[in-house]
């Protein structure tokens, strides 16, 4: 990689077991070498090299590491963000993906807009309490499993926007025989899934999210929303609570409460009725289409539709966004740029 130049990776095809990966980036902060990957398939593309800015669009890339850039209409498995924290004009831009169990650890603003994020890994650290209050084939509340969706940082002053997303939360059962003075007992631990994890001191607004669960209420509730932050202005409004799901209530039980952080909220925290025409109500978070928009992925101006087009829409495709030019995007105002092509069906 050089300073100032473009790279493109067009319509690349990489048998199983290989990857793309930078060895190596460039030297000016202020003028990044910029990565272009659109239209592939591989098993992982690793960026985690200070100084390249991505724009990872219209692949299928089952691992995803980078620090900077836009990511959209991906489908995937894993999505690692890091941070070096030498820019503070680089921002992240994460709309339209699915199928990633994503950590974001940033100093950089984010957006992260219409994405389906599942909360597939369950190889977290499974700790074990010895307990013999209790006859063979105990029950037993477990451990947190790692969210859908684990946010570390983010930019300290300026908005981060996570809207019209969906969570798929999974509950994990695991099974352990306890022996120490136990009489090898068999005790059954159920841990709980999490779908949008905040460790923050900033502000956010989480609105028009969809949380689903896998319906595993046994002994455990999964969890919507988690925070840890002592600073900040959280916007929480329109977000739906389904099946396995602990619900969000404001102001009193959302656990951004409790830590000296400040909520603001219209009182629609936990929104009621169908997400459908339930999102947010104001009108510049409309729909495509103009009406309300839907709570989830296929809501909103940034709806899912438009970076999956026939694939997300069967009977008939929408504009794919293929590449998205827009200069220190969140640090200063600058003109966007939108370079678009469109899906037809025959």
């Amino acid at each position: 990689p050089q300073d100032g130049k473009k790279m493109f990776f067009l319509g690349i095809d990489l048998m199983s077991g290989h990857r793309i990966y930078s060895n190596g980036g460039a030297s000016d902060p202020n003028n990044r070498c910029e990565i272009n990957i659109m239209d592939c398939s591989m098993d992982e593309a690793e960026f985690e090299d200070n100084n390249l800015h991505m724009r990872i669009l219209d692949s299928d890339i089952a691992t995803v590491s980078f620090r900077y850039g836009i990511m959209g209409g991906n489908s995937g498995a894993d999505l690692t963000i890091t941070d070096d924290n030498t820019n503070s004009h680089d921002s992240i831009v994460i709309v339209g993906n699915v199928g990633y169990q994503a950590t974001i650890s940033t100093s950089h603003p984010i957006r992260v807009y219409n994405n389906y994020f599942d909360s597939h890994n369950t190889s977290g650290s499974l700790s074990w309490q010895q307990s013999c209050g209790c006859n063979n084939n105990c029950d037993f509340p477990g451990n947190e499993m790692p969210a859908a969706l684990l946010i570390n940082s983010s930019h300290s002053t300026l908005k981060n926007i996570i809207a019209n997303n969906s969570f798929y939360v999974k509950a994990v059962t695991s099974s352990q025989t306890i022996s120490t003075g136990c009489s090898n007992r068999t005790a059954t631990f159920h841990h709980y899934g999490v779908g949008l994890k905040v460790n923050y001191n900033a502000q956010f607004e989480i609105y028009n999210n969809v949380f689903d669960g896998d319906g595993n209420t046994n002994y455990t509730t999964n969890k919507s929303i988690i925070s840890n932050g002592g600073s900040g202005t959280p916007f929480v409004s329109h977000n739906y609570v389904e099946s396995g799901i602990e619900n969000i209530t404001i102001p009193t039980n959302n656990e951004f409460n409790g830590q000296g952080v400040s909520l603001s909220t219209d009182g629609n925290g936990k929104a009621s009725g169908a997400p459908v025409d339930g999102g947010i109500y104001l009108g510049q978070y409309n729909d495509i289409d103009l009406t309300r928009n839907d709570a989830g992925t296929y809501g909103g101006p940034y709806s899912i539709d438009n970076y999956h087009g026939i694939m997300a829409n069967p009977s008939g495709g929408k504009a794919s966004v293929h590449f998205i030019e827009i200069p220190h995007f969140l640090a200063q105002p600058g003109t966007i740029e939108l370079k678009g092509g469109s899906h037809t069906k025959e």
